[in-house]
């Protein structure tokens, strides 16, 4: 059995489960989706992938306040980042990521998405479910209408 002081020495640390959702601007444009599909190599994009289903378990990893959003830090390839807010305490709300060449322009854009879902009557009607599949590129929708199947036949 544990003594007082153990107990208080280690305390239990309680994780909170969080819903993830991405923001959708005016446009209808999912910034966190598109940033993902700028991700090329396949196992850094299913790394960050990773971190952001952890992320809905409770595990936040390396994160940092900046200026009334969050910053998820991943320390791989460029140092890549997401830019996110949390809402009513239990929504992880994903607005966009970058690397490091182009950070302040992401986090720009993260705040303004942000404030503008704060200001929105109805903050859900602009946000779409993690689980949901990233839009399609306009390459693929193009394809699609035009019957091709991206095979050849021989």
């Amino acid at each position: 059995m544990q003594s007082e002081s153990e107990r208080t020495a280690n305390p239990i640390m309680k994780v909170i489960p969080y819903s993830v959702w991405k923001l959708v601007d005016d446009s209808g444009r999912i910034p966190v989706d598109e940033f993902l599909q700028s991700v090329r190599d396949k196992k850094t994009r299913g790394r960050i992938l990773s971190h952001i289903d952890r992320m809905e378990c409770g595990l936040l990893g390396d994160w940092k306040e900046v200026g009334g959003i969050y910053e998820l830090r991943l320390s791989f390839s460029p140092g890549y980042r997401i830019y996110y807010g949390i809402l009513e305490t239990v929504h992880i709300v994903l607005a966009d990521g970058s690397d490091k060449s182009d950070q302040s322009d992401a986090i720009a854009t993260a705040k303004s998405l942000y404030a503008a879902l704060l200001n929105h009557p109805d903050p859900m009607a602009l946000l779409v479910p993690w689980g949901d599949p990233p839009q399609p590129e306009q390459d693929q929708i193009d394809e699609e209408q035009n019957g091709s199947n991206g095979t050849t036949q021989l």
